[in-house]
């Protein structure tokens, strides 16, 4: 709850010792950093929540099989939820609420063994989810 603003600087993907970044409740802008999914870390909780982060979620995840928590909520992101984050296999937090994400129900989530909470509202999803494991 600073007032941090302009864009997330991309020296944050090489602190890979870092277990938590709390940048929440700030006035961060620019594209979400497609190396967090990517880059090889010890992160374990991720929170952007409440900023003024936009564009699409990475489509690819691959080293974040270390994450519990994934809060992205209340900022302009767009697009589709990545299947990609299934290897995220340690994921029991995952809130996108809040944003302009549009796409079918990801029941893929369903896969995630660890996941306990999922907040996907006020978003743009759209269709059927009785078939859904989730």
């Amino acid at each position: 709850n600073n007032k941090f603003t302009g864009p997330i600087p991309a020296s944050i993907c090489n602190l890979t010792n870092l277990e938590i970044i709390d940048l929440s409740n700030n006035r961060l802008s620019g594209d979400f950093l497609h190396c967090l999914g990517t880059v090889r870390n010890s992160l374990a909780s991720l929170d952007f929540s409440s900023n003024n982060i936009h564009g699409n979620l990475p489509k690819s995840f691959r080293n974040c099989w270390s994450w519990e928590s994934l809060d992205l909520s209340d900022n302009w992101l767009h697009g589709s939820v990545p299947k990609s984050l299934v290897h995220c296999t340690n994921l029991q937090f995952l809130n996108l609420k809040g944003n302009n994400l549009r796409d079918q129900f990801p029941y893929w989530l369903g896969s995630l063994p660890l996941l306990k909470v999922l907040d996907l509202s006020s978003n743009k999803f759209y269709g059927s989810i009785t078939n859904s494991k989730v």
